[in-house]
């Protein structure tokens, strides 16, 4: 089943995967699948993680946003994994707005999310 962007630009409004508390609490929970745990939210950008096993190094998703054409809108661009303060990995959000998916748009994204921080940590999704 393919899931349209269509349907995203129907909505006429910006996409923030951050503005679904059941999509951050679902990506928090596949999150601690592979290792990191959740320790917190730092503004509206951030989301802030530990892996045990990599001596408590910080851990930060951190969204990027576009601006819509009104000017009065913001829509995510990206997330990148931040590790110790350095960028190792993104999620193109923008690309994914931008073709036809395979599962919904927040569930397409939390994939990526995950599959990105797994690489980094060693634990398989």
């Amino acid at each position: 089943m393919f899931f349209p962007l269509a349907a995203h630009a129907m909505k006429n409004s910006a996409f923030r995967f951050l503005d679904s508390d059941d999509s951050v609490a679902r990506l928090i929970s596949r999150l601690a699948d592979v290792g990191l745990d959740h320790s917190t939210a730092d503004g509206e950008d951030n989301l802030r993680f530990k892996c045990r096993w990599l001596h408590d190094t910080p851990i930060t998703l951190h969204w990027q946003y576009n601006w819509w054409p009104n000017g009065f809108e913001q829509e995510d661009a990206s997330v990148a994994l931040i590790v110790d303060g350095e960028p190792v990995a993104s999620v193109d959000i923008t690309a994914m707005l931008n073709r036809q998916l395979d599962h919904p748009l927040r569930e397409e994204i939390t994939d990526q999310i995950v599959a990105m921080a797994s690489s980094f940590t060693g634990k398989p999704a």
